[in-house]
């Protein structure tokens, strides 16, 4: 049990970090094409989501950039058609077109009014921090269309305050888990008991009364140790044939053996 916890608080934590994590930056952008010389981002485009944005221009030719204030910016294109962005849903700018007047640009497009002003060909990344009261506006050569492919990019700073918390619940539990196992393996083999001891040798005493058919006084165990052991020898034919017999000689030697054995096993068993 504690090993499936343990996985599952893994799972959840590696989720945190891949099928459950946010986007790495948010944006807003433009999606529509700009009919008009003059594309003026409003503040609530710019301050859409919290922190330092970044703003990214791409087009064929030159790119002009002004940052000022609102009412600065507004007053200078003055009768210009231009396009308004506002801030809108799912990552996407929503524009309102002004196409009352027909005048062109006005020839100053270096002004002391201008916070930023910026002039680049093709590629503008530019990043910024604009307080309220503050707009962009993005201008191409003056005569065609405004850039058409602008975004401004967030940084998403968002944490992950489960991760940890996840993966060390999934390590708690783990070392539970192998701690658990320790002691069920310990337990099982304490209740297997001692393993059987090996058999002893029989002792000469034992072979001569296993000889002439008798039962030597031992344990219940002891006697089944003696009961699987082999029979003793049949004398060899040879030995049968040659009809010889031992001599006194011999039968004394062999009985002083056998009692020195036999006392020495009594000495051992005491």
């Amino acid at each position: 049990m504690s090993l499936a916890l343990a996985l599952l608080f893994f799972a959840l934590g590696v989720g945190q970090r891949t099928i459950w994590a946010p986007p790495d930056s948010y944006e807003q952008s433009v999606a529509e094409e700009v009919t008009t010389p003059v594309l003026l981002l409003d503040n609530t485009v710019m301050t859409y989501h919290d922190g330092a944005e970044t703003l990214e221009i791409t087009a064929d030719g030159p790119i002009t950039v002004i940052v000022a204030r609102t009412h600065d910016l507004q007053g200078w294109i003055g009768e210009t058609p231009y396009t308004l962005a506002t801030g809108g849903e799912n990552e996407t700018a929503e524009l309102e077109v002004f196409d009352e007047g027909d005048l062109g640009l006005p020839g100053n497009l270096d002004n002391d009014l201008w916070q930023e002003f910026l002039q680049e060909d093709g590629e503008v990344s530019l990043p910024m921090d604009l307080p309220l009261g503050t707009s962009v506006a993005v201008i191409g050569d003056g005569e065609e269309a405004a850039p058409s492919d602008v975004r401004v990019v967030w940084p998403n700073a968002a944490t992950y305050p489960l991760f940890g918390p996840f993966m060390t619940a999934g390590f708690v539990l783990l070392a539970f888990s192998l701690l658990f196992l320790a002691i069920g393996l310990s337990n099982h083999r304490r209740k297997r008991g001692p393993q059987r001891a090996t058999a002893k040798a029989i002792t000469r005493r034992e072979r001569r009364a296993i000889a002439k058919g008798k039962t030597p006084a031992v344990t219940p165990a002891r006697q089944e140790q003696l009961t699987e052991a082999p029979a003793p020898e049949a004398p060899h034919s040879d030995d049968r044939a040659s009809g010889a017999e031992p001599t006194g000689s011999q039968e004394a030697t062999s009985s002083d053996t056998e009692d020195r054995a036999e006392r020495s096993e009594g000495e051992d068993r005491a």
